[in-house]
């Protein structure tokens, strides 16, 4: 019965601690045709799913094995299920923020998905989506964040499969920092290969999954299961006083220019908020695909006037890439960018040999640890070593003090008893049981060695 019933709280305690995993700060999913098959039946893409996490919030990293679902359907069907896709994330890299982002406590990481999928052309149209829990359990204009998910997808027309269209492909990221009283000059980024129409508006982020744990099989979990969570998905909830059209309070009022993207608008309330901006690529009138693109900003006070540059700290150019810098280089930047360090230790920027955690090599007139100070070994072929003394009853020593060097002692099979390094006191050999042993000096990583026998009484 105890048992049971501590079984019954550690459930509830992991299921808690999953409650926590709050972290998605948005993302969208983008194609990219590569070719047509031998007799145009079937056609190959290229897919891209980036994800944003709020660092801060202290959630979950990005999923390994994450699970994408693939669905088809026809003009006169529903969606259904064709196939799930597992892919582990790329390189994660921290979301440049034109902003000093440092001064105002913003940390976010993206990461992309990417694979190749053949899809047939057999007049269905596609979608694909991914579902993940849980949101940013500090945003304002959403109830219940931290229990609320995400479901990003794009869908691929039948006429976008039949004539091999790529999607529009963004160059930018969203703005991630928007200071309060001051205009919004926001740009999508969004630009279109095929030179196709594109057309703009906000649209209510997608909820997927939920806090209920990790259970494989359920569309409430933090990881739903794409092969019975289909679409469509549903819309997250706004709280009172915001909607798709407003997601934050603006004085003028947020609005989207439906041809060229351009949000403006002058906020003016702090928080933290989700939006949602859809997009439609049409050809000559025809839908070729539809986009959803989840972001997150945070509206703050940047003060009045230019931010003080002098807060921001520096990073220094890494020229030869063991993470320390030198002062040749520098710029300040609230991250750090590739091919710089956060510090300027390095005393040869052009060896990833020689910095300050690296191992000095003795005898060979280079300060590999930039300590100022070239190492010399100690040259036994040079030095007149004596044990003494021998017999010995507690502590043995040698003629000359080579503090620092490897002592190994050996009993008279040639088993390894002791293995130490010199000091000022000696080797202590007090556990020694009574008989003879042989003591090996090591210098210069074991190219020259020293042996002597000494009686231990």
């Amino acid at each position: 019965m105890l048992r049971n019933l501590f079984c019954f709280v550690l459930l509830i305690i992991l299921s808690s601690c999953q409650l926590n995993a709050t972290h998605i700060a948005g993302g969208h999913i983008t194609y990219e045709f590569q070719n047509f098959n031998s007799d145009s039946t079937q056609a190959t893409y290229s897919i891209k799913v980036t994800m944003f996490r709020d660092v801060s919030s202290s959630g979950a990293t990005f999923d390994n094995d994450a699970a994408f679902g693939l669905y088809s359907k026809t003009e006169t069907s529903s969606w259904e299920h064709d196939k799930t896709i597992y892919q582990n994330p790329g390189v994660v890299d921290k979301v440049l923020i034109s902003d000093p982002s440092c001064l105002h406590g913003l940390d976010y990481e993206k990461a992309s998905y990417e694979w190749i999928v053949t899809l047939d052309i057999d007049g269905s149209d596609y979608l694909i989506a991914y579902q993940r829990c849980c949101r940013t359990p500090s945003l304002t204009n959403i109830i219940n964040p931290s229990e609320t998910g995400i479901a990003l997808q794009v869908e691929i027309t039948e006429e976008s499969v039949l004539t091999g269209n790529s999607s529009p492909a963004l160059s930018q990221d969203p703005s991630f920092l928007t200071c309060i009283s001051s205009p919004i000059d926001w740009n999508t980024g969004l630009s279109d290969q095929e030179n196709d129409e594109l057309v703009y508006s906000f649209c209510t982020p997608l909820n997927g999954g939920g806090p209920m744990g990790n259970n494989s099989g359920c569309c409430d979990c933090i990881r739903p299961d794409p092969d019975i969570c289909l679409p469509d998905f549903e819309n997250i909830l706004y709280g009172q006083g915001y909607s798709k059209e407003e997601p934050f309070l603006c004085e003028p009022k947020i609005e989207i220019d439906s041809n060229t993207g351009e949000v403006s608008g002058t906020p003016i309330e702090i928080g933290l908020y989700q939006y949602g901006i859809c997009v439609e690529e049409y050809r000559s009138g025809v839908l070729m695909s539809r986009l959803y693109f989840d972001n997150q900003t945070v509206v703050q006070d940047c003060g009045s006037g230019e931010i003080d540059s002098s807060l921001v700290p520096f990073i220094y150019l890494d020229s030869d890439g063991d993470q320390y810098g030198s002062f040749d280089i520098s710029m300040r930047s609230c991250i750090v960018l590739a091919g710089y360090a956060n510090n300027a230790d390095d005393c040869d920027d052009n060896n990833f040999r020689i910095n300050p955690g690296a191992v000095e090599i003795p005898d060979n007139d280079i300060d590999e640890n930039c300590d100022g100070i070239i190492t010399h070994g100690v040259n036994l072929d040079s030095l007149e070593l004596n044990l003494f003394p021998n017999p010995s009853l507690s502590h043995i020593f040698i003629g000359v003090e080579l503090i620092g060097i490897k002592i190994l002692i050996y009993d008279m099979q040639g088993k390894i008893i002791i293995e130490d390094f010199y000091s000022s006191e000696g080797i202590d050999v007090n556990a020694l049981s009574t008989g003879v042993y042989y003591l090996q000096v090591i210098e210069d990583g074991g190219n020259r060695n020293w042996f002597d026998r000494f009686l231990k009484v």
